[in-house]
């Protein structure tokens, strides 16, 4: 037991530099970036993802005050060409390893370099079908699944059994899902006007 107290005192000394190491540990740093509509047909939701975005990290910031947060935002101008030349130019010269963007089509654009060069990339809005994928590690959307929504109005449908239901859409990659999930659960096909 004549030991005890060297290793007491060195059980302590190790605590007291653990402490000394992680105060003085400087801030650490995440790099984050966003591809956006900024301009262009999507600029309404582009902007505000933008400002979704900004306001992420202000909260962030002010919860985690032992991090540093550098954004960078490129405008994809809701075109597959911008929002893959917006990757490369954030990834290869500015070192961004996550990106939150871009959205709808141009998503899936990027997907392939997200999975190839290990980026983590969040899309705001993308329903794609390629996000079913089980090979993906890398590409992620924060959408909602359209099923949830229209397997209850498809529930009212069959209830009331209605067969004229007007649907107002067009052809979207946000209005073309809802349609075929509609049709896909009501079982006497409705005229869908």
């Amino acid at each position: 037991m004549r030991n005890t107290p060297k290793l007491l005192l060195l059980l302590l000394l190790t605590f007291l530099l653990a402490e000394g190491a992680l105060a003085a540990e400087p801030f650490q740093i995440i790099k984050i970036a966003g591809i956006f509509d900024l301009s262009g047909t999507g600029k309404v939701w582009g902007n505000a993802e933008h400002n979704g975005f900004n306001l992420a990290i202000s909260d962030f910031k002010a919860a985690n005050r032992d991090f540093s947060v550098e954004a960078k935002v490129e405008d994809s101008e809701y075109s597959n060409s911008k929002s893959v030349s917006a990757f490369q130019k954030l990834t290869a010269v500015d070192g961004i390893s996550m990106i939150v963007g871009p959205t709808w089509e141009s998503f899936v654009a990027v997907m392939p370099l997200c999975e190839s060069n290990h980026i983590v990339c969040l899309a705001p809005s993308n329903n794609s079908k390629e996000l079913e994928r089980q090979d993906l590690a890398y590409s992620f959307s924060a959408y909602f699944d359209e099923r949830g929504y229209t397997s209850v109005i498809a529930e009212e449908i069959k209830e009331r059994g209605l067969m004229k239901v007007g649907v107002v859409a067009n052809i979207s990659a946000y209005h073309d899902p809802i349609v075929d999930n509609l049709l896909s659960l009501l079982p006497n096909k409705p005229i869908l006007i």
